[in-house]
């Protein structure tokens, strides 16, 4: 059964693909699936517990997941989450035993692209069902790819940041995060807008985009937030650092625009990710919260969240 609205015709294919096999249900079905396949075309990996199979998801490089589906596997949910989560888009392609007691509903409301019997496994086109999975995964991720750059600055998108600000609250669950959310706020772009018009604003925009992200690491992630705010994650928490990260943001601003008849600065404010911080909205708004305490104290300098 194919749910996707998106086809290919049966001379597509993906020349190499990378699978995960997640087992839960035993050496039989693996048999089964192995017996199914042409072994020199895929470069396999084969795991037989949840945990094993998210770390891989979420830190491997995968074309798809085959996951095995039974009474005993209650995790399906977390598990097709952490393989769609991101700029990383994994098709998890559900193999079900007839024995289950959900409906096959439950499955597709997982997110699962695909779903099939272990019964019919040896004989269902396994093959061509698990290269549609694997050409629907890389279009997806072209998708996303497109949706994670601003299109005016071409720094990353919103949606791609507070995308990796969800990661990095997933991940503390499993390691020490350091990680600190700076937000940034020209001080005198609307009126520039209102006088000069959309294009010189938009014009502004790229120009102090471009300082930002010369101003930061290549480990740090860049983004326009929205109209004239920017979001930047970088990997410290500690304040003096993230005072002179915000100090040199403001300077390359000024830099940046200093041939400018008009003198343009940014109010800052960083957020440090705390242990009290349960939610990336308790996050973003700590970050928004200083930089406008920033704004409000006169513009042009940096406020660090006071825990």
């Amino acid at each position: 059964m194919n749910t996707s609205a998106l086809k290919y015709p049966p001379e597509a294919r993906v020349q190499s693909q990378s699978l995960l096999l997640f087992d839960t249900i035993g050496s039989q079905w693996l048999q089964l699936v192995l017996a199914g396949l042409s072994l020199d075309r895929y470069a396999l990996t084969v795991v037989d517990s949840t945990e094993q199979a998210r770390d891989l998801l979420e830190h491997g490089d995968f074309d798809v997941c085959l996951a095995a589906w039974d009474d005993n596997h209650a995790d399906l949910h977390g598990l097709v989450e952490v393989a769609s989560r991101g700029d990383w888009y994994i098709p998890v392609v559900v193999a079900y035993s007839s024995l289950v007691s959900q409906p096959l509903e439950d499955l597709m409301a997982c997110g699962a692209s695909d779903v099939m019997d272990v019964e019919d496994i040896s004989n269902a086109g396994i093959e061509r069902l698990l290269n549609n999975a694997a050409m629907r995964g890389r279009q997806m991720r072209k998708l996303v790819s497109n949706a994670a750059i601003d299109q005016l600055t071409g720094l990353f998108s919103r949606r791609y940041i507070e995308t990796h600000l969800d990661r990095l609250m997933s991940g503390r669950r499993r390691e020490e995060i350091h990680a600190s959310l700076i937000f940034i706020d020209l001080d005198q772009f609307h009126r520039i807008n209102d006088e000069r018009g959309a294009n010189a604003g938009d014009e502004l925009l790229r120009v102090v985009a471009n300082a930002i992200g010369k101003s930061v690491r290549e480990l740090d992630i860049a983004s326009r937030w929205g109209g004239d705010e920017f979001a930047v994650v970088v990997n410290s928490t500690n304040p003096e650092d993230n005072l002179k990260i915000g100090e040199r943001l403001i300077g390359a601003i000024r830099s940046t625009c200093a041939n400018d008849s008009e003198f343009v600065s940014a109010s800052i404010g960083i957020a440090p990710l705390e242990p009290t911080t349960e939610t990336v909205e308790q996050w973003v708004a700590k970050a928004a919260g200083s930089m406008q305490a920033a704004k409000s104290a006169g513009g042009a300098r940096v406020t660090l969240h006071a825990a």
